[in-house]
């Protein structure tokens, strides 16, 4: 199991910097596949975030 930091959450679960970060990257390249956990600060909570599509 491995730890993230996020630097902002929305409540309904999108976090900043989901996808293309480099936890995310580092994340995705270890085999077997880890199971991650986001860690978050109360005071980094966000009404909303809006998710772009990455391409």
């Amino acid at each position: 199991m491995r730890l993230a930091p996020c630097a902002g959450r929305s409540a309904d679960g999108y976090r900043l910097g989901q996808g293309g970060g480099y936890f995310d990257r580092a994340l995705a390249n270890l085999t077997p596949a880890p199971h991650a956990i986001g860690i978050w600060l109360l005071q980094s909570r966000m009404a909303t975030i809006h998710p772009s599509r990455m391409t």
